[in-house]
């Protein structure tokens, strides 16, 4: 009997009505977190979330359920028969049936060239989709959509041997021919006969390509064994995605990466059938063995980006990350005729930067710039948040213009996180540029200055920091005390402080992806916002940002560190470290 004849079981438990139900397996994290939390958004019906380990999978639970999603969760692993059927048995008692399976559980293992480590990748990428057919598939109902997870390393055109090609392409494969092949492979690996050239590039990661290739092609066998229950079964490359199985490398974050995933199991044609499909939702030819669809892009350039650097030190931040990094950096400008007269100047020097307008403050211009560099590059090696503006003519300012002040020198943080910050790859770096002013003694107010030295402190308190002053410029109650030097230039200080204080949350939420996150006074530069007043220049003011996102040990990380490079204790609230250095004979 086969194990789609579903016959012997009821659709639905007896005295219930019947609930749609979507799974995706291997999703506490990554592609398959991202598609849980999308079908929750837009799926009519019950969302299982699992997770080979129980303590991973309640956790990203815990996400969903903060983001008022709420999955149901079940441990599964996939390589794993009894887990497998104890999952089987929990649907099959509680719904009777799934209408969207995602097989989404996969690993990855660069050092691959052991029979251990490759038969551990082939087995979870490949051989528990059989356990999942046997013990899963009987349960997907008529019209139900099967969705397997492959990658462009599971395309035709990864396979070399002409043999496997032409066995691979036959229009009725089998599972044993499927099993075959894989087996070929793994026999060939612990004899130590395997011919790495009968994979494509070198046999580099052939143990992960063997299983994609072979998950696609089994993906057409399930779809002749289903066709009589009209449920479409496809295979998908998902795009180079921003993971911990691409090390933080790649062109899209997770959520971008389960647009198309949803769309096949949602919104695609019931017509589209057995077929392999790519990220952008084409259907390409998987027999077309001479494609090279395998990374299109073969080498991804490193990328450094500096904010608000038409002039000034991101000017000359820019021009000393041309002269010594490796890769494309970014000159960028809120208007763009300042922007394109710095790289005309950068040009004259024969230093060649990329050009693309961004205003920090716009949330559409932040969205085009991370578009851009997505599809173009993939990701970000370096930020500095350098955008900033002063107004140190006027001591004391209006509303208004403490707003602005606020709104360009802090609350844009957010939108360079939200938008940017996803971009930004593992080991990458990024320097917000802070001031003397963005150190804790800056602050005179008690409650503030307990309050912004909490360990545990949450960006909630730094806005709640942020919007005290503004509303006591807005009502008349501002306090010159609550400052150093009796409160001049304080709007300067509050988003300086701020910015030095968020520095050290957004190191916290970034450090699981070894990223660091530091702030820094860069010295009393001799600029337009100083009015030219100062003891460094600009390009000797870049050093010390250009030795922070370079050559300083990776080891510095959420601190705020002096132009000199010296790392300060910012919590010291009784610190004079305001204009402390200054020599004006410099």
């Amino acid at each position: 009997m086969s194990y789609y004849n579903c016959s012997l079981r009821r659709e639905t438990p007896l005295g219930t009505d019947m609930v749609k139900v979507a799974v995706v397996t291997g999703s506490n994290k990554g592609i398959g977190f991202a598609i849980v939390k999308g079908l929750l958004k837009r799926f009519d019906g019950v969302v299982y979330l699992t997770s080979r380990d129980v303590a991973r999978g309640q956790e990203a639970v815990a996400k969903l359920n903060k983001l008022g999603r709420h999955p149901q969760y079940h441990q599964l692993d996939v390589t794993d028969r009894d887990s497998v059927a104890k999952f089987r048995d929990h649907i099959q008692e509680k719904y009777g049936g799934i209408d969207i399976l995602i097989n989404n559980a996969a690993v990855a293992n660069i050092e691959d060239r052991t029979y251990e480590a490759s038969k551990t990748v082939v087995d979870i990428n490949y051989f528990s989709i059989l356990t999942i057919q046997e013990l899963l598939f009987p349960l997907v109902r008529n019209n139900g959509r099967i969705l397997n997870i492959s990658s462009d390393c599971g395309h035709l055109s990864n396979i070399r041997n002409d043999y496997w090609i032409q066995r691979l392409s036959k229009k009725d494969l089998t599972v044993e021919d499927v099993n075959e092949f894989a087996n070929w492979f793994l026999e060939g690996v612990k004899k130590g006969t395997f011919d790495y050239g009968d994979i494509a590039d070198g046999g580099s990661i052939a143990s992960y390509r063997v299983a994609k290739v072979a998950l696609s092609a089994i993906t057409r066998v399930q779809q002749k064994e289903l066709e009589a229950k009209n449920i479409s079964v496809n295979s998908m490359h998902p795009g180079l995605v921003q993971t911990d199985m691409t090390r933080g490398v790649g062109f899209y974050d997770i959520d971008q990466a389960a647009d198309t995933p949803i769309y096949l199991v949602l919104d695609a044609p019931d017509t589209l059938k057995g077929a392999y499909i790519w990220y952008d939702k084409r259907v390409l030819d998987w027999y077309d063995y001479k494609a090279d669809y395998y990374f299109k892009i073969k080498t991804l350039e490193k990328v450094a980006v500096v904010t608000g650097s038409n002039k000034g030190i991101g000017f000359s931040t820019v021009k000393g990350l041309l002269k010594r990094f490796d890769g494309v950096v970014f000159l960028t400008s809120r208007d763009d005729g300042r922007g394109k007269a710095a790289v005309a100047k950068l040009n004259a020097l024969g230093l060649h930067p990329e050009y693309h307008q961004l205003d920090v403050t716009d949330r559409n211009s932040v969205a085009k710039f991370r578009d851009y560099v997505r599809d173009k590059y993939g990701g970000i090696d370096i930020l500095i948040n350098n955008a900033a503006i002063c107004n140190c003519t006027d001591l004391y300012l209006s509303y208004e213009e403490s707003k602005n002040i606020i709104d360009i020198n802090y609350f844009s943080f957010f939108i360079i996180q939200e938008y940017l910050y996803p971009l930004v790859r593992d080991n990458g770096r990024i320097l917000n540029i802070s001031s003397d002013c963005g150190h804790l003694s800056n602050i005179r107010n008690e409650y503030w200055i307990k309050k912004l030295s909490s360990k545990d402190l949450t960006v909630k308190d730094i806005n709640e920091f942020v919007n005290w002053h503004l509303e006591a410029v807005k009502n008349g109650t501002f306090n010159r005390a609550d400052f150093a030097d009796e409160g001049t230039i304080a709007a300067y200080r509050v988003a300086k402080v701020a910015v030095s204080a968020l520095t050290i949350i957004q190191q916290r939420e970034l450090d699981g992806r070894n990223i660091s996150v530091n702030s820094m006074h860069p010295g009393l530069v001799r600029t337009d916002m100083t009015k030219g007043v100062g003891f460094l220049d600009a390009d000797q003011a870049a050093e010390t940002p250009l030795y922070m996102v370079l050559d300083a040990p990776a080891s510095i990380k959420g601190a705020y560190v002096w132009y000199d490079k010296q790392v300060l204790d910012w919590y010291d609230p009784k610190a004079d470290w305001y204009f402390k250095s200054i020599n004006f004979s410099q």
